[in-house]
């Protein structure tokens, strides 16, 4: 299934795994999008993929938290556009901002 998101803000959700957003094998965008103090004690602050494909664009993640990847966690593929305006906190070292395997 393909979905797409935009110019919405996803606030203080508390989920495991993915604090606002668990993808199992669809195909997602985020577009002008907002996701902030979102947590997950397991993986995955604001969004969790499992077999799912995330194209993020002209969005924000702030002050996001988990175990494993502090905004975004994603098994397997993440595209993002030619020219990114993806906005990351910067308090948080690289590996709390992204994690893929």
């Amino acid at each position: 299934m393909k979905v797409a998101i935009s110019k919405l803000t996803l606030t203080r959700g508390n989920a495991q795994p993915g604090g606002v957003i668990f993808n199992n094998n669809d195909d997602v965008t985020l577009r002008q999008c907002r996701l902030t103090q979102n947590v997950s004690l397991s993986t995955g602050g604001a969004y969790f993929a499992n077999d799912g494909r995330l194209t993020v664009e002209d969005s924000e993640f702030l002050n996001n938290r988990s175990v494993r990847g502090g905004a975004i966690r994603a098994r397997y593929s993440v595209r993002q556009p030619r020219r990114p305006q993806q906005r990351f906190d910067r308090r948080a070292g690289p590996a709390q901002r992204f994690f893929g395997e």
